[in-house]
């Protein structure tokens, strides 16, 4: 049975949550392919398994984002907000390319949650 676009999200800040970040990874990508691959941008994806990723790797400076970034991290630049700051940017892209209702507050959210 197809879930909704909430029950997904839910559940994958459930997993998340509870420190289950590598499940919170598969489980966004599983979405991709079951439920929302014509619904969600394949970019959105993207951005919130490297937000998982980044969680999980917090102390792990060796970490590097999923996909290639227009930003370069400074010598003396702390290494998360390095990756939040890559994230806002490309939320912030993807915000302008969506027209869906739903995708749209979830980017406003994680952009508050990440500034």
């Amino acid at each position: 049975m197809p879930k909704s676009q909430e029950e997904i999200v839910r559940l994958f800040f459930n997993y998340l949550s509870k420190s289950n970040y590598d499940e919170a990874k598969e489980f966004m990508e599983r979405q991709r392919l079951v439920f929302l691959n014509n619904a969600w941008p394949k970019a959105m994806f993207d951005i919130l398994c490297d937000f998982a990723l980044a969680e999980k790797n917090y102390y792990d400076t060796n970490f590097e984002p999923s996909k290639n970034k227009m930003l370069e991290r400074k010598e003396d630049e702390n290494y998360l907000d390095f990756v939040y700051k890559t994230l806002y940017q490309d939320l912030e892209k993807l915000q302008t390319e969506v027209d869906d209702n739903y995708v749209i507050k979830l980017i406003t959210t994680l952009l508050q949650f990440i500034s």
